[in-house]
């Protein structure tokens, strides 16, 4: 076999292979990775910084759904936890919330949290309330209310003969 050249060593006529690097190298590069990480400086994990990144994220987004969506959403934060609820009125804004991965992206590196965790809920006390729309009213029903209302409809109905229609 011929000696290693910058890194690389030949192996019969065509192939060439990596030469694998010892394995104390490697604990070591492990432990000065795990060093940098601890020592990089992260930016303080404050409400008022989580509100101006998210709103100029949202004004980024070119969509006006999104948009409004994100502007209409309440933040809550747990900054020793590492931990952002965003509280959402539906189940659609719950969902476009989560399709924006780029925010949770910004979100870590403004920050310098990878760790960092959201979380989106619907807050059932401000989603919106669907009113069941009343049916429509029977002719009986219609004669029945105006009756209340004046009792001589049915004096006029005998008099001419009415029938009502079913």
């Amino acid at each position: 076999m011929l000696a290693p050249v910058n890194g690389l060593r030949k192996l019969g006529k065509h192939n060439i292979m990596p030469l694998v690097p010892k394995l104390d190298e490697l604990e070591e590069a492990v432990k000065f990775a795990t060093q940098v990480k601890e020592v990089a400086p992260t930016t303080p994990l404050t409400v008022e910084k989580i509100i101006s990144t998210w709103k100029n994220y949202a004004e980024e987004v070119g969509k006006g759904s999104i948009r409004s969506i994100l502007n209409t959403t309440e933040l809550l934060v747990n900054a020793e936890a590492h931990h952002i609820v965003a509280k959402v009125t539906s189940g659609l804004s719950k969902s476009l919330i989560q399709q924006e991965t780029g925010l949770l992206e910004r979100l870590r590196i403004v920050f310098q949290l990878p760790q960092l965790i959201f979380e989106v809920e619907i807050d059932e006390s401000k989603q919106i309330q669907e009113t069941q729309k009343p049916r429509p009213l029977t002719t009986k029903e219609k004669y029945a209310n105006m009756l209340e209302v004046n009792p001589l409809i049915e004096e006029l109905v005998s008099r001419f003969d009415l029938i009502l229609d079913e």
